[in-house]
Protein backbone atom coordinates (compact mmCIF):
# COMPACT_ATOMS: atom_id res chain seq x y z
CA UNK A 1 0.00 0.00 0.00
CA UNK A 2 1.06 3.31 -0.64
CA UNK A 3 0.08 6.94 0.37
CA UNK A 4 1.02 10.03 -1.50
CA UNK A 5 -0.18 13.38 -0.70
CA UNK A 6 -3.33 14.61 -3.47
CA UNK A 7 -1.65 18.01 -4.65
CA UNK A 8 1.12 15.93 -5.81
CA UNK A 9 -0.97 13.16 -7.56
CA UNK A 10 -4.25 13.30 -8.81
CA UNK A 11 -6.67 10.70 -8.19
CA UNK A 12 -8.61 10.66 -11.01
CA UNK A 13 -5.48 9.81 -12.97
CA UNK A 14 -4.53 7.50 -10.51
CA UNK A 15 -8.15 5.90 -11.11
CA UNK A 16 -7.48 5.57 -15.31
CA UNK A 17 -4.79 2.90 -14.15
CA UNK A 18 -6.52 1.38 -11.15
CA UNK A 19 -9.51 -0.47 -12.75
CA UNK A 20 -9.09 -4.31 -11.47
CA UNK A 21 -9.16 -5.97 -8.24
CA UNK A 22 -5.87 -5.95 -8.32
CA UNK A 23 -5.77 -2.44 -7.50
CA UNK A 24 -7.48 0.29 -5.50
CA UNK A 25 -7.26 3.48 -4.82
CA UNK A 26 -9.17 5.91 -2.41
CA UNK A 27 -8.64 9.31 -0.93
CA UNK A 28 -7.82 9.69 3.01
CA UNK A 29 -7.82 13.72 3.73
CA UNK A 30 -5.32 15.31 1.77
CA UNK A 31 -3.71 11.92 0.41
CA UNK A 32 -4.40 9.20 -2.46
CA UNK A 33 -4.23 5.80 -1.14
CA UNK A 34 -2.76 2.80 -3.66
CA UNK A 35 -3.35 -0.66 -2.57
CA UNK A 36 -1.92 -3.41 -4.86
CA UNK A 37 -2.28 -6.41 -3.86
CA UNK A 38 -1.66 -10.38 -5.63
CA UNK A 39 -3.02 -13.86 -4.22
CA UNK A 40 -0.14 -15.93 -4.72
CA UNK A 41 -1.41 -19.27 -4.39
CA UNK A 42 1.96 -20.69 -4.81
CA UNK A 43 3.27 -18.79 -1.45
CA UNK A 44 6.21 -21.21 0.21
CA UNK A 45 5.52 -23.27 3.32
CA UNK A 46 7.80 -21.22 5.27
CA UNK A 47 5.45 -18.54 5.19
CA UNK A 48 7.55 -15.92 4.08
CA UNK A 49 5.68 -13.94 1.55
CA UNK A 50 6.72 -12.61 -2.01
CA UNK A 51 5.84 -8.98 -0.69
CA UNK A 52 8.58 -9.47 2.33
CA UNK A 53 11.36 -11.17 0.12
CA UNK A 54 10.64 -7.63 -2.72
CA UNK A 55 10.12 -5.03 -0.58
CA UNK A 56 13.15 -3.44 -0.26
CA UNK A 57 13.27 -3.41 -3.72
CA UNK A 58 10.04 -1.78 -4.35
CA UNK A 59 10.57 1.17 -2.14
CA UNK A 60 11.90 3.47 -4.72
CA UNK A 61 8.87 3.32 -7.05
CA UNK A 62 7.11 5.49 -4.64
CA UNK A 63 9.25 8.31 -5.02
CA UNK A 64 8.96 8.29 -8.96
CA UNK A 65 5.70 8.22 -8.68
CA UNK A 66 5.75 11.29 -6.40
CA UNK A 67 7.78 12.91 -8.79
CA UNK A 68 5.51 12.38 -11.38
CA UNK A 69 6.46 9.00 -13.16
CA UNK A 70 3.20 7.34 -14.01
CA UNK A 71 5.53 3.92 -15.06
CA UNK A 72 4.14 1.94 -11.67
CA UNK A 73 0.58 3.16 -12.37
CA UNK A 74 0.68 1.75 -16.24
CA UNK A 75 2.39 -1.68 -14.80
CA UNK A 76 -0.92 -2.10 -12.09
CA UNK A 77 -3.30 -1.77 -15.43
CA UNK A 78 -1.11 -4.27 -17.45
CA UNK A 79 -1.63 -6.62 -13.78
CA UNK A 80 -4.98 -6.12 -14.19
CA UNK A 81 -5.18 -6.61 -17.86
CA UNK A 82 -3.31 -9.61 -17.91
CA UNK A 83 -6.00 -10.50 -15.21
CA UNK A 84 -8.83 -10.12 -17.38
CA UNK A 85 -10.26 -7.44 -14.82
CA UNK A 86 -10.65 -4.52 -17.37
CA UNK A 87 -13.26 -4.78 -19.95
CA UNK A 88 -12.59 -4.97 -23.47
CA UNK A 89 -13.73 -1.59 -24.47
CA UNK A 90 -12.37 -0.13 -22.02
CA UNK A 91 -9.74 2.91 -23.24
CA UNK A 92 -6.00 2.32 -22.19
CA UNK A 93 -4.28 4.74 -19.75
CA UNK A 94 -1.81 6.36 -21.58
CA UNK A 95 2.28 4.58 -21.88
CA UNK A 96 4.10 7.02 -19.85
CA UNK A 97 6.88 8.34 -21.69
CA UNK A 98 10.61 6.63 -21.32
CA UNK A 99 9.05 3.38 -19.92
CA UNK A 100 11.21 1.16 -21.06
CA UNK A 101 13.73 -0.48 -20.16
CA UNK A 102 12.25 -0.87 -16.62
CA UNK A 103 14.10 0.08 -14.44
CA UNK A 104 15.14 -2.28 -11.26
CA UNK A 105 12.37 -1.00 -8.72
CA UNK A 106 9.65 -1.10 -11.61
CA UNK A 107 11.36 -4.57 -12.90
CA UNK A 108 10.87 -5.74 -9.05
CA UNK A 109 7.39 -4.66 -8.83
CA UNK A 110 6.48 -6.57 -12.15
CA UNK A 111 7.94 -9.45 -10.65
CA UNK A 112 6.02 -9.08 -7.20
CA UNK A 113 2.83 -8.71 -9.11
CA UNK A 114 3.58 -11.79 -11.91
CA UNK A 115 3.04 -9.70 -14.98
CA UNK A 116 3.95 -11.60 -18.01
CA UNK A 117 7.37 -10.36 -19.38
CA UNK A 118 5.69 -10.51 -22.49
CA UNK A 119 2.77 -8.61 -21.61
CA UNK A 120 5.70 -5.92 -20.48
CA UNK A 121 7.40 -5.81 -24.13
CA UNK A 122 4.51 -5.64 -25.79
CA UNK A 123 3.45 -2.30 -23.92
CA UNK A 124 6.93 -0.93 -24.02
CA UNK A 125 7.09 -0.74 -27.84
CA UNK A 126 4.25 1.80 -27.40
CA UNK A 127 6.43 4.23 -25.36
CA UNK A 128 7.79 7.06 -26.19
CA UNK A 129 11.10 8.44 -25.41
CA UNK A 130 11.26 10.85 -22.08
CA UNK A 131 11.60 14.14 -22.98
CA UNK A 132 14.84 14.97 -23.20
CA UNK A 133 15.99 11.45 -23.91
CA UNK A 134 17.74 11.51 -27.20
CA UNK A 135 16.58 8.62 -30.01
CA UNK A 136 18.92 5.95 -31.23
CA UNK A 137 19.53 7.98 -34.61
CA UNK A 138 20.32 11.06 -32.53
CA UNK A 139 22.72 8.89 -30.42
CA UNK A 140 24.13 7.89 -33.84
CA UNK A 141 24.92 11.19 -35.00
CA UNK A 142 26.14 12.35 -31.96
CA UNK A 143 28.77 9.72 -31.57
CA UNK A 144 29.81 10.18 -35.47
CA UNK A 145 30.28 13.22 -34.53
CA UNK A 146 32.48 12.97 -31.70
CA UNK A 147 36.96 13.17 -32.18
CA UNK A 148 38.01 9.83 -33.57
CA UNK A 149 40.11 9.70 -29.85
CA UNK A 150 36.66 9.55 -28.06
CA UNK A 151 34.84 7.27 -30.12
CA UNK A 152 36.12 4.22 -27.86
CA UNK A 153 36.65 3.40 -24.32
CA UNK A 154 40.68 3.73 -23.56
Amino acid sequence: MLRLPKHGLDPATVAQYCQGDSASVWTAGKHVMIDLHDEDETAPASGISTATVCFPSIIPVRASLAAGDLGLLYLVWLRCVQSEEIADDEPEPPVPPGWAPLDAPLTAVAKFLRIDPDLIAAAAAGSAPAAGEPTAAQLRAWVVGLPPGTRTPS
